[in-house]
């Protein structure tokens, strides 16, 4: 149950078992994490609003508002689950110890822990069409957690490396939704491509204009007396 409700709200184990009661509001949460100390407020689902309305009526010690054991025991408890669910496809893993290389096999239901509930969620939250950027305010090192969690849930999908998504981040991040949603819708069309498509697609591109949104300038006022220019913005239109 703490891992389900991980994955739906993209919480670490730390801040679940630290969920007090009081933190949860009218159809949100709102807490400061353990981890990084910052302050989220987090809008609740139907999934984990149901998990936190059956322990609502129900005294916790601490004033907690889940039923909660340690991360050692969810762990062993999420890898027994796996393992009953066989869920135990091998996976390849390479790690050094100084200068000796090391490889192992391992079936996936060992490697089920706590943190694929965030993991999840992130996945989720993309494949839903959430954008990127957006993705990307969930955590300051979720580019790489993502790219990993990309390989080991999707093994089948590639060109989701750190790089690739990355890139995809700074683009969503200078086009506005509506430019985004052509290019994607494009893409799909194309699945099957031939001539009269790619004729159509293409006059239907070259009959908007979509604008890249205008760059933030942060300047000091150490520095009023340097001139800073920005370089012109791309611009995709007739």
């Amino acid at each position: 149950m703490l891992c389900l409700f991980c994955c739906f709200t993209g919480l670490r184990y730390s801040d679940v078992h630290n969920l007090k009661k009081s933190d949860i509001r009218d159809g949100y949460i709102e807490i400061t994490t353990v981890k990084t100390a910052e302050r989220l407020i987090i809008e609740l689902n139907n999934h984990s609003k149901a998990i936190l309305d059956k322990y609502k009526d129900v005294e916790f010690e601490g004033h907690k508002a889940l039923p909660v054991i340690s991360n050692q025991k969810m762990n062993d408890y999420l890898k027994e689950l796996g393992e009953l669910a066989e869920i135990n496809e091998p996976v390849s893993e390479t790690y050094y110890k100084g200068s000796r290389r090391i490889d192992t096999i391992t079936p996936k239901y060992a490697l089920l822990g706590t943190h694929a509930g965030r993991r999840t969620f992130i996945c989720n939250a993309l494949a839903l069409g959430i954008p990127a950027q957006v993705v990307m305010g969930w955590g300051g090192k979720v580019i790489k957690k993502l790219a990993q969690a990309i390989r080991f849930y999707y093994p089948e999908k590639k060109g989701y490396s750190v790089r690739n998504l990355a890139y995809m981040c700074q683009f969503a991040r200078s086009y506005p939704l509506d430019a985004l949603r052509s290019f994607i819708g494009t893409d799909a069309r194309l699945i099957t491509p031939n001539v009269q498509k790619i004729t159509d697609e293409i006059q239907s591109l070259n009959n908007v204009s979509f604008t890249q949104e205008p760059l933030a300038q942060i300047q000091s006022s150490d520095n009023k007396g340097v001139a800073i220019v920005q370089e012109p913005l791309a611009q995709i239109q007739d």
